[in-house]
């Protein structure tokens, strides 16, 4: 059965990828600067993003219809020079990050999730464009997806393996794609069963809070809380067991792509009023859900995302285990 639906799969995969657009350049670094020169000059590609949609495809084809170029749509060395681009990729400088003086940090060491990718970074608004070919909300692909990505991403066998199903999440993003509300989180085991971990900053302020149950810990650095009406225990276990799909259900498959990199991209709407994208790498592994809001006036717009990675199991301080063993029973291995 599992064949099968990789069978089908790859097949879908396959039609959604099949181009014969020709090869310009693909770097962000420049592409980005043709968007802005374009927009510049009155031919609106949209948000300067280093991703050559459909907008920017057609702002190109205009530019280069008005001005005697060969029209392909695509950015090359012609276009480059009429727009005045050398076609070599910015310098950017690097800047010396200052040194962590933060006692709740310090006190807290290794907490932080290191996530990283060379995947596309999330577009902002019009997702879709970055799809050349779009399915016509087709039903029916997306069980396959969701089974497939469902068979791969499984969180408990991760922190049997690594220790930890890590999560970044990144929270009412703002039109200029900051995150208001950041989240780390670990998923992981602890002398007392499973434990959802999170490490949480919204502006200056940084708190801590470690889940059992309906048992709850919040950590400052130096003073230790207990809570006991966190969540119910069926609501805790079913959180940790979903986390790869904590919104609706996914109804429609509208896209797939792929990269330059190998990574996999697929749009899928939701029975909510929501469209995710997940980026998928190798082994079907989920590496970042991206999640977009349909405003009024018909625009996805993007209103947090999620980073996904495995690794050891978080050093719980001292004083949480203390207050752990006082109300929770250790587990027997």
């Amino acid at each position: 059965m599992k064949r099968m639906i990789a069978i089908v799969l790859i097949a879908l995969i396959s039609i959604s990828f099949v181009s014969a657009s020709a090869v310009g350049y693909r770097d962000k670094a420049i592409v980005k600067q043709v968007q802005q020169a374009l927009n510049d000059a009155g031919y609106d590609s949209g948000i300067a993003d280093g991703f050559a949609g459909k907008r920017t495809k057609a702002a190109i084809i205009r530019y280069q219809t008005d001005n005697g170029l060969t029209v392909s749509g695509i950015v090359d060395d012609e276009l480059l020079d009429a727009l005045g681009i050398n076609g070599e990729k910015p310098v950017e400088e690097e800047v010396e990050e200052p040194e962590n003086d933060d006692p709740l940090t310090d006190a807290l060491d290794g907490m932080d999730s290191k996530i990283t990718g060379d995947f596309d970074e999330p577009a902002l608004v019009h997702p879709e464009e970055r799809y050349e070919y779009l399915l016509d909300e087709a039903e029916g692909p997306e069980e396959v997806l969701y089974v497939m990505l469902d068979a791969a991403n499984d969180e408990t066998e991760d922190i049997e393996a690594h220790g930890a199903l890590i999560i970044k999440e990144h929270q009412q993003v703002d039109e200029n794609g900051n995150a208001l509300l950041t989240v780390d989180m670990s998923i992981q085991n602890t002398p007392y069963g499973k434990a959802m971990i999170l490490k949480t900053q919204m502006l200056w302020m940084k708190y801590y809070v470690y889940c059992f149950g309906h048992y709850g810990f919040s950590y400052d650095g130096s003073t230790v809380e207990s809570y006991n009406d966190m969540f119910s225990d069926e609501d805790f276990e079913s959180y940790c067991e979903s986390y790869h799909f904590p919104y609706g259900s996914l109804i429609k498959l509208r896209g797939a792509r792929q990269d330059s990199n190998g990574y996999t991209y697929f749009l899928v709407k939701s029975d909510d009023p929501y469209t995710f994208e997940y980026v998928v790498g190798e082994g079907f592994r989920i590496l970042q859900l991206r999640v977009y809001e349909e405003g009024a006036d018909g625009v996805l717009s993007l209103t947090q995302y999620a980073d996904y990675d495995v690794g050891p199991a978080w050093e719980i301080p001292q004083e949480v285990l203390d207050a752990m063993g006082e109300v929770l029973t250790p587990v027997e291995k």
